[in-house]
């Protein structure tokens, strides 16, 4: 490698200002348009500022408990809000045992809630029996007694 892509490499900075694209320059009127405000770093809206969020580092700020103006004003806070989990209705059990969306808790933060995808606990005919037993007879949902 020579020694002019390892400047090159060293030289670039690691972040790249999205005003004017890691170049270094801009316009006169472009950089008079510049909002500088949006870059100030400011306390996370959703940890406000603790790092974490729900017992685990926050996930807007990774856990650092500050962002910049402009990302800070691109939080949506309504996707953490606990809403009603949608598959046990906020009753913390599906099919007698602990929600496995909720972790039978009951509730989920509406961000997590809208991702749930309700069509994989419908219930279908088993694919391999039809839904019969070997004997051709229907078999009833839930039956634990067959007849023994």
């Amino acid at each position: 490698m020579s020694s002019a892509a390892v400047v090159n490499r060293v030289s670039k900075p690691f972040w790249i200002a999205p005003e004017c694209g890691g170049e270094g320059e801009l316009t006169q009127g472009s950089a008079d348009e510049v909002d500088l405000n949006k870059y100030e770093k400011v306390k996370c809206p959703l940890c406000k500022g603790r790092d974490i969020f729900d017992g685990n580092d926050c996930p807007e700020c990774g856990g650092e408990g500050e962002l910049t103006q402009g990302s800070a004003d691109e939080v949506d806070l309504g996707k953490y809000e606990k809403v009603k989990c949608p598959l046990c209705k906020g009753r913390d059990i599906f099919d007698g045992n602990d929600c496995p969306e909720c972790g039978g808790e009951g509730e989920l933060t509406q961000g997590s809630a809208d991702e749930v995808d309700l069509s994989k606990y419908e219930k279908v005919d088993c694919p391999l029996c039809g839904g019969k037993d070997p004997s051709g007879e229907t078999i009833a949902p839930f039956a634990t007694d067959r007849g023994r």
